[in-house]
């Protein structure tokens, strides 16, 4: 099939990586795009190796409608944008709660789907460096679980004749990249739009990064190698 004939379901968060996966997408292929943003909205504090601020939704949410704006601006061709909620406490892997909701996505779509993610070469480090492996694996069992369970307890798929999609393929565009090799290739203005602190301090209404973060790090020397 060609480009034009699929449809790319990305994790879009409104931080540096999935920013330049949208804009890659929409740039450089024919793929349709379905933009789907998570509102993270945790409810504590985060475990002590990985703090997370509870309003860092917040922050992000005021990004993606930026880039949302930015592209529909500057004339880039449309694509479709839908959000959901997360509202529990702080998951071991935020990835695998992103992938379990994109499958929910992916299946009230029709045609050949891909689910996009914004992973990158420090992800795939990070997860080394503490002794296991991007848990993208996982995360692909826990969607295949949700779709075979929706498809045994929702007959009404069959009965209407709209089958949902029941073998969603998955992709990184950015995989094989780092954080310096995007900040080269992704519009500035575009770039200053993003948001990746997952600690932010918030004073009358503003979010300020904490430059303390595995991702305030992680973009800091992306910067630098630059």
């Amino acid at each position: 099939m060609k480009e034009k004939d699929k449809t790319v379901l990305l994790g879009f968060s409104g931080g540096l990586d999935s920013t330049y996966v949208l804009w890659h997408l929409l740039k450089n292929t024919e793929y349709k795009v379905h933009a789907h943003y998570i509102e993270m909205q945790y409810t504590n504090d985060g475990i002590e190796s990985d703090i997370i601020a509870p309003w860092r939704w917040e922050a992000e949410s005021r990004s993606v409608e930026k880039i949302n704006k930015y592209f529909h601006k500057n004339g880039y061709r449309p694509y479709q944008f839908t959000r959901g909620i997360y509202c529990a406490p702080i998951p071991t892997i935020d990835i695998e709660i992103i992938l379990f909701m994109l499958a929910q996505v992916a299946m009230s779509l029709i045609g050949d789907i891909y689910i996009a993610t914004g992973r990158v070469q420090e992800d795939d480090e990070r997860w080394n460096d503490l002794g296991g492996h991007y848990p993208g694996a996982i995360a692909r069992r826990i969607m295949n679980i949700s779709i075979r369970n929706n498809l045994k307890v929702m007959p009404l798929f069959k009965e209407n004749r709209v089958l949902p999609n029941v073998n969603p393929k998955t992709f990184c565009p950015a995989q094989n990249m780092n954080k310096s090799q995007i900040i080269k290739l992704i519009p500035k203005d575009l770039a200053s739009l993003t948001w990746s602190c997952r600690a932010p301090n918030r004073n009358n209404g503003e979010f300020y990064e904490c430059g303390r973060c595995h991702s305030c790090e992680t973009r800091r020397a992306g910067y630098v190698g630059r």
